[in-house]
C-alpha cells in the first residue's frame, strides 16, 4: 500500500513538473514583442468607419400597428400580448404528456 501511494505521488509530481516546462516554453518570452513586424491592411479611419454603426443606438420598430415596440431583432418585437395568448391557448389544448413525441416521455 505504501508502495502504491509512493508510486502514485511520484508519478503525479513528475506530470506537474513536466506540463509546467512545456507550457512555460509555449509562451511569451520576457520583453519580446511578436507585433513588432505587424503590419495593418486597414487605416486607422477605416476601422472608425466599420464600428460606429456597430456603436449607434439601435432604432425603434413597431411591429404592424399592434403598438408593440421594440429594438430590430430583439425579443420584444413579433407578436402582440393577444397573439401569444391565443398560441399558449392553441398549444395547451393540443399538447400530449405523455405522448411518445415528447421529449420527457416516460418520466
Amino acid at each position: 500500500m505504501k508502495t502504491t501511494r509512493c508510486i502514485s505521488r511520484i508519478t503525479a509530481i513528475s506530470v506537474l513538473a513536466v506540463s509546467g516546462v512545456a507550457v512555460a516554453e509555449v509562451g511569451m518570452r520576457d520583453g519580446e514583442d511578436f507585433f513588432r513586424d505587424f503590419k495593418s491592411l486597414k487605416s486607422r479611419a477605416e476601422v472608425r468607419a466599420e464600428l460606429e454603426p456597430a456603436r449607434a443606438p439601435s432604432t425603434m420598430t413597431s411591429s404592424g400597428g399592434s403598438g408593440v415596440m421594440g429594438v430590430s431583432g430583439s425579443r420584444y418585437t413579433g407578436k402582440s400580448r393577444d397573439e401569444v395568448r391565443e398560441e399558449l391557448i392553441q398549444h395547451r389544448k393540443t399538447y400530449e404528456p405523455n405522448s411518445p413525441k415528447d421529449i420527457y416521455f416516460g418520466g
